[in-house]
């Protein structure tokens, strides 16, 4: 009990809620540690099959979603994304109403067997496991490296960021902020996770070897940085020629300084949660937000940082750990640097009349 209690766990008088029941006894026992690490993460068991990545046909996106999931419809928000000529037209209003109304839900407690209530870490985890169920393929599913996609992108992208809000929304002191504040956060916290959990979804199916230079850029279908030859169907060949010296070194930074190392540390998928925690609630710096928030953001900080040390002396057996978790701040360095290049990419590439997309010119955009 003494150590439950180290961990974060407490115990509470209310009684069960009845969506516990729909839980399986092994998901329940599988999140009941925040240490625990899930199969659908685990990077040994589920490495691609298909280590060479070229595949004798190179297909086009096709977009995947999971049939059980009740956000799978979010795919649908936009269905008519768009090229023409130089512009990727797309309406982002509907994507932004879709998350706010997620983002506007009423906060739901889960509640396990004798009343055990989860941490905000073992909260996180637990939906960081969910929100893969939904943007990574069915365990075995071969990852097919393309040089060439289309719009179907953007359908991906949709229910993956819907997903995200999600996410975020099964952590209950997060799920009672106000409904401004939470979107003022998620604006900044999901183009710099994607970037950590798609390097670690990557690491998932394709293994961890640096001299694999693939990246998942859908549920399955991933491109080779290091080929550096990519096209887009009905978008005219001699601009994407223009964008290449610009678009090329942004790659090559962000594969030596986020992907790489990440690969390298070989993270896990508790430590991937804390680090969405510690992009979450990273709140200064941002202009909006209540005093109520930045205060529980500073609570929520040092009872993370208590559980990953936890984590790191119990679990990872290692009572020295500063090092690793430096670099884990390195990483995110590494996703905000890589997130503000590419929006100043998007910037110079429509100032110059290279190229013109409504996402990135969106609110969403908006850090």
């Amino acid at each position: 009990m003494q150590k439950c209690k180290e961990v974060g766990m407490r115990l509470v008088e209310e009684d069960l809620q009845d969506e516990v029941g729909s839980h399986t006894t092994s998901t329940t026992s599988s999140i009941t540690s925040p240490t625990a690490e899930h199969s659908s993460t685990d990077t040994s068991s589920l490495a691609s099959s298909n280590p060479s990545g070229s595949p004798e046909k190179q297909p086009h996106i096709h977009y995947y979603t999971s049939a059980n999931d009740s956000l799978s419809q979010t795919a649908l928000i936009n269905p008519a994304p768009r090229i023409e000529g130089k512009r990727l037209i797309y309406d982002c209003n509907p994507l932004i109403q879709a998350i706010k109304t997620i983002l506007d839900q009423p906060a739901k407690s889960l509640y396990l067997t004798h009343g055990i209530h989860l941490s905000f870490m073992q909260q996180l985890q637990y939906a960081f496991t969910q929100f893969h169920t939904v943007v990574l393929p069915p365990p075995g599913t071969p990852v097919e490296t393309i040089t060439e996609f289309d719009t179907e992108l953007m359908k991906f992208n949709e229910t993956y960021i819907s997903s995200l809000a999600d996410m975020v929304m099964k952590c209950e002191h997060f799920a009672q902020l106000p409904l401004n504040d939470k979107y003022i956060m998620f604006k900044r916290f999901w183009p710099l996770f994607q970037g950590i959990e798609r390097t670690f979804a990557t690491s998932i199916l394709c293994g961890t070897s640096a001299n694999d230079t693939r990246l998942l850029i859908a549920d399955r279908f991933a491109i080779d940085i290091a080929s550096k030859q990519f096209h887009v169907r009905g978008f005219p060949q001699e601009s994407l020629d223009k964008l290449k010296p610009y678009m090329d070194p942004m790659l090559e930074k962000s594969s030596k300084f986020l992907m790489q190392p990440l690969k390298a540390m070989r993270v896990t998928a508790f430590e991937i949660a804390y680090l969405s925690a510690y992009i979450l609630w990273t709140v200064h710096g941002i202009t909006g937000l209540s005093e109520t928030t930045i205060n529980m953001a500073e609570d929520i900080f040092e009872q993370c940082a208590s559980e990953l040390h936890n984590y790191y002396v119990y679990e990872m057996r290692l009572p020295n750990y500063a090092p690793r978790l430096a670099k884990l701040t390195k990483i995110v360095s590494a996703a905000e640097h890589t997130v503000h290049a590419k929006k100043d990419f998007s910037t110079m590439a429509k100032v110059f009349d290279i190229f013109d997309c409504d996402f990135c010119t969106s609110e969403l955009m908006d850090l």
